[in-house]
Parts: C-alpha cells; structure tokens; sequence
C-alpha cells in the first residue's frame, strides 16, 4: 500500500512541512509491472487535481518509507520502482509514502520559447545569408557589366 501526498506546482517553493496538497493512497501489489504502477498513479493525480494535460514527466516522483528508507528516493525509472518494492517489503507494515510534486509549467513555456527563439534565429540567419547571397551575386553582376562595357569600348 502506498500513502500519497501530491502537490500542485505552486507548493514547490515550500518547505515540506508547510505545503498543502491532496493526500490519498494507492493499494497495489507489489508484483505489478512499473508502467501499471505509474498509470494508476496518473489516475490519483488527475482525480485530485485535474489538470489540463496529465504525463508522468511534468512530475517530480519520490518515496520514503519510515524507519527502512528516510530520505527522499527519486522514481525515474523501473529501477527506482523496484528498489520502492524491495524496501517496501522489508518495512514492518508494508507501505511507503509516495511525493508527487506537479513540476512548475513555466519551466516548460521557458523552454518551448528558446525553441521558437531559436528556431527565428536560424530563420533570420537564413534570410541573413540569403540576402548576402544576392548582395554578393548582384556585386558579381556589376563587375561583369563593367568588364563587358570596358571591353565594348
């Protein structure tokens, strides 16, 4: 069994002990596969916070189970999940607390912006170049206009 404390982005600045988020749980088994067990997990967040576009990336997932593990754990991939399913089992009662801290979307819209920024960069480069191009080919042309009008005379 798992004890869920899920936190919206705006509590990230927070100390742990101060923020204010959903609490739930989540009874599983320990045996089920990490994609089940991060698909269940999707289905706690969006009941209590409903937002608008759910994915397990644009959240910070970690573990801590008293007395067994008490620092915070990262769950990233299947390797982190089974380390929680190993130490979850040696615990007395069995469960562990899970933090799901919503990552801030800011962060997100920063980097889709120093994508579009650089994507009008390299088309302003472009553009740039293309109108060195004509620069140096109309050059090119007037030289050859006065080569052949000095060598008409």
């Amino acid at each position: 069994m798992f004890n869920l404390s899920i936190f919206p982005a705006s509590e990230s600045t927070k100390e742990m002990k101060k923020c204010r988020g959903h609490n739930s749980y989540l009874k599983l088994n320990s045996n089920i596969p990490f994609d089940t067990w991060k698909a269940q997990l999707l289905v706690k967040i969006d009941e209590k916070m409903k937002p608008d576009r759910i994915s397990y990336e644009d959240y910070e997932v970690s573990f801590m189970i008293p007395r067994v593990s008490p620092q915070l754990l990262s769950i990233v991939n299947e390797d982190d999940y089974n380390l929680l399913c190993e130490r979850t089992q040696k615990a007395k009662d069995q469960q562990a607390t899970v933090y799901v801290q919503e990552l801030k979307v800011r962060l997100a819209k920063v980097c889709t912006i120093l994508h579009i920024w650089d994507f009008l960069m390299t088309i302003d480069s472009t553009n740039y170049i293309q109108r060195k191009k004509r620069t140096a080919v109309s050059r090119l042309s007037i030289q050859a206009r006065r080569v052949m009008e000095l060598g008409l005379r």
